[in-house]
Formats: C-alpha cells, sequence, structure tokens
C-alpha cells in the first residue's frame, strides 16, 4: 500500500482486505501508519518514508527479497516519478530488482518495463480513481501483481 496520509483507520481496512499475507509493505506518505498497523502475529510490515514523511526515522528506499525476487521500494519523489520512470528503472538496475514498488502519483497500475515489473499500488486515501492498494503474488522467483479497490 501507499499513499494512507494519516488514514490509519483505512490503511488497516487495506490490510484487512489483502486477506492473509506474509509480509506487508509501505511505499511512503505514511510512514507512522504502517508502524501503527496491527498485522498478524508473524507478519512483517517494511515502510520507507514519502515526501509527506517529514521527521520519521524511515528511509527513503529499501530494497528486500522474497522468495527468490528482489524488490525495490521507493515513494518515487526523489525519482521524479511524476515525469516518468526512468531514473527509478535505472537505480531498479542499479540494486538488481526485479519489482520496483513505488507510490507518490496516487495512481494504480503495473508494467514491464526494461524487465522490471513497476507497481504503484495508488493511494489508500486520495486516489481520483477510488481507494486502492494491491497484493503483490510471489512463486517460483516470479512476480504477478493484482490491483484491487477499497
Amino acid at each position: 500500500m501507499s499513499d494512507t496520509h494519516g488514514d490509519r483507520a483505512l490503511a488497516q481496512r487495506a490490510l484487512e482486505a489483502m486477506g492473509p499475507v506474509d509480509l506487508v509493505v509501505h511505499a511512503g506518505d505514511g510512514y507512522a501508519d504502517a508502524q501503527a498497523l496491527r498485522a498478524p502475529a508473524g507478519t512483517r510490515v517494511v515502510a520507507v518514508a514519502g515526501n509527506c514523511d517529514r521527521g520519521v526515522p524511515g528511509a527513503l528506499e529499501e530494497v528486500i527479497e522474497v522468495e527468490g525476487v528482489r524488490i525495490l521500494v521507493a515513494h518515487g519523489h526523489t525519482y521524479g516519478v511524476h515525469r516518468g520512470l526512468g531514473l527509478l528503472l535505472r537505480r531498479a538496475a542499479e540494486v538488481q530488482a526485479h519489482v520496483v514498488l513505488f507510490g507518490h502519483t496516487h495512481l494504480a497500475g503495473s508494467r514491464r518495463l526494461k524487465g522490471v515489473l513497476a507497481l504503484n499500488p495508488g493511494s489508500v486515501r486520495f486516489n481520483p480513481l477510488g481507494s486502492s492498494f494491491a497484493v503483490l503474488h510471489l512463486e517460483g522467483g516470479r512476480a504477478r501483481p493484482e490491483i484491487r479497490r477499497l
């Protein structure tokens, strides 16, 4: 999920709507919201800071590996994602990521570019097309995105 912007109740609703998951990732602008999630026992929560997350201890990006899939998580504001994904894809190549998960634009979408799956779950709170989040299914080193509406 991404861009919860302080709406912890809606973030919790998104988490519950995901169903059973092994990992929850928050792509920024709601770092504190991610820390406050009541995730099931044993569910890891990874979050990065976005441009609205001033004063939080979160990193601007994280690289995680799950089921043989390397994922770059970044909010996207430092890579100019409003203008395009070129800089973000370049960073993905530098860290050898198979998937880049980002937010910032509040618009959900996924596509494969230069061999990398670029996934934006949209915004849980401020989305002109309706609140959204994504579930990333990982199996056998492959990633399949699923964007869901709240």
